[in-house]
């Protein structure tokens, strides 16, 4: 109700209260002229208070009412969820978009544990990558299925830092020794160096302690790991 609305109303209450009160004294005036002038008071008193103060009150309460959830609702909601928001759909792509990642560290892994004469170094380097990343998948893969979200991302044809294309995957695959240790190297090195890129994104996005746990663990292990690999392809 607009405040013009609301005095127009008001002043049509007091109009009917004032009316009222004079038939009181009216109706009255067949008693003594004190009963008169008590029943006149006591009428006008009682019928003013109800009066003025029913409509104005119930125009107030109805106008704060409204302000209030106007105001005050909208832009908490929106101080409180944005924030939210945008911080886990970035959760939901980083999982999305590591799992598949994580997936093909674990093929580059079992490549150098099978048929391929792989160094002793390079073996052991596997190994410990497959112990890392398969529970890490697992954990992603429960935050997902937490957070209602599918864990194929709507565009499962986006590019993913650090995957190594089909053909050079065939290409490792064909070879073995020293070779094979050389190429490997290279191809997890840079696979490596997208992981931590991705988990750094997430870093400056996520609000979830889980994510943010997640996502440090793997850039410094695989940081680490990285160092490593340099250093093998030097010896």
């Amino acid at each position: 109700m607009s405040r013009q609305t609301a005095s127009f109303v008001v002043a049509v209450a007091l109009a009917a209260t004032v009316t009222a009160c004079g038939g009181g004294a009216t109706t009255s005036s067949t008693t003594t002229g004190s009963t008169t002038t008590s029943t006149t008071s006591a009428s006008h008193g009682d019928h003013g208070a109800t009066s003025s103060a029913s409509p104005s009150s119930a125009a107030g309460s109805s106008a704060g009412s409204d302000t209030g959830s106007a105001s005050a609702s909208p832009s908490g909601s929106a101080t409180s969820a944005a924030p939210g928001a945008q911080g886990r759909a970035g959760d939901v792509m980083f999982a999305q978009m590591m799992i598949p990642h994580h997936e093909q560290a674990l093929d580059l892994a079992e490549f150098a544990l099978k048929g391929h004469g792989a160094s002793a170094p390079v073996q052991a380097l596997a190994r410990r990558i497959q112990d890392a990343q398969d529970p890490e998948i697992q954990q992603m893969q429960g935050m997902l299925k937490t957070w209602g979200a599918p864990e194929m991302p709507a565009d499962h044809g986006m590019p993913m830092e650090g995957m190594v294309p089909e053909g050079e995957m065939r290409e490792l695959a064909a070879l073995q020794g020293q070779a094979f240790d050389q190429r490997w190297l290279e191809l997890m090195t840079k696979h490596h160096q997208g992981a931590v890129a991705m988990a750094q994104q997430v870093l400056s996005t996520t609000q979830d302690p889980a994510v943010r746990d997640l996502a440090q663990r793997i850039v410094t292990a695989q940081q680490r790991e990285i160092t490593e690999m340099q250093a093998l392809a030097k010896a």
